[in-house]
């Protein structure tokens, strides 16, 4: 099927000549994703460390490393590995990140020096050099609006019933909200901005401003929709319920356990993920025991959006 295979591109003034297409695998072929990872597998078995020095998702790679040679060297390694198999490490998309105090120093690979960035996105999640999740909030927030922006004809539209709005933002603008939110430490700041963004919306998609006073609860009662702060820490206990039943050699496992080093800062200490689920689990007088028991833990932790006419105050 890859044997003088061709391509044209379609462009308003009509379709271009045939070209032969040499190298990639084709667009939109079922057995493309396959013959990717099979290809990039061989290239990288070798050379790939555990996490989290290493992860590989499709053709998106993280390399970590304790300093800057260290991390110059596993890049080159990389490098070479992917171009003897007939790849190409694009170094224009490629930076580094330096997490902590902030050093003198570059990064260059075989004289090309990686541009050093204080955030970076992966898989969807904005992460900085801080650890803090202020970027990955904005991100969020503003993704949220964006997608409440396309969908804004049908959300204020005035003959479409409030709790039919409400499940449509319950199915698509309320998970842009909480995407990646169950591994957030999550603090009563961040908690508040995404709960604003939710009243916004709700409250805009419905004819509604300040001026009307219409209290919180009425909005959420009338288009039938929990308080996203609930549904923020049922998202959080389901996945560390998925990470406690995991085995203890999983990723997600060594993840929970792994201890950075050195000390924490003076001053109020940073909120950490376990910080936030063990005052989630204190909060609802449940413990870690029970999560082994998958039914009974989703059972305790749900937190159900309710029936029009039929919100709990």
């Amino acid at each position: 099927m890859y044997t003088e295979s061709t391509s044209f591109v379609r462009t308003p003034a009509g379709d271009t000549e045939k070209f032969k297409i040499k190298v990639g695998v084709h667009q939109g072929s079922a057995l493309s994703p396959l013959l990717f990872i099979l290809v990039i597998n061989s290239a990288t078995q070798n050379i790939q460390k555990p996490s989290p020095w290493c992860t590989l998702y499709a053709d998106d790679v993280m390399l970590a490393a304790k300093t800057r040679k260290d991390l110059e060297a596993e890049v080159k390694i990389w490098k070479d590995s992917l171009e003897s198999c007939g790849l190409k490490l694009n170094m224009k998309k490629t930076e580094y990140m330096e997490m902590g105090e902030q050093t003198d120093g570059s990064v260059s690979i075989d004289g090309a020096e990686l541009p050093k960035t204080r955030t970076f996105k992966y898989l969807g999640s904005t992460m900085n050099n801080e650890g803090s999740m202020e970027d990955e909030v904005k991100a969020r927030v503003s993704s949220t609006w964006l997608k409440w922006k396309s969908c804004s004809g049908f959300m204020c539209d005035k003959k479409i019933k409030p709790h039919i709005k409400g499940r449509f933002y319950k199915a698509a603008i309320r998970p842009v909200a909480l995407y990646g939110c169950e591994t957030w430490p999550t603090s009563k700041n961040t908690e508040q901005k995404i709960a604003t963004t939710e009243m916004r919306i709700l409250r805009w998609s419905n004819g509604f401003t300040l001026l009307d006073k219409k209290k919180n609860e009425d909005v959420l009662e009338m288009v039938a929709v929990r308080k996203i702060r609930d549904k923020m820490e049922e998202s959080r206990l389901r996945w560390f319920g998925h990470v406690r039943r995991a085995e203890a050699d999983s990723v997600i496992r060594l993840a929970e356990a792994y201890e950075c080093e050195g000390k924490r800062g003076r001053g109020k200490p940073k909120l950490r993920y376990k910080d936030t689920i063990n005052n989630d689990m204190r909060t609802n007088k449940i413990s870690e025991t029970d999560a082994m028991d998958r039914i009974k833990w989703r059972q305790l932790i749900k937190r159900a959006d309710p029936k029009p006419g039929n919100m709990p105050r």
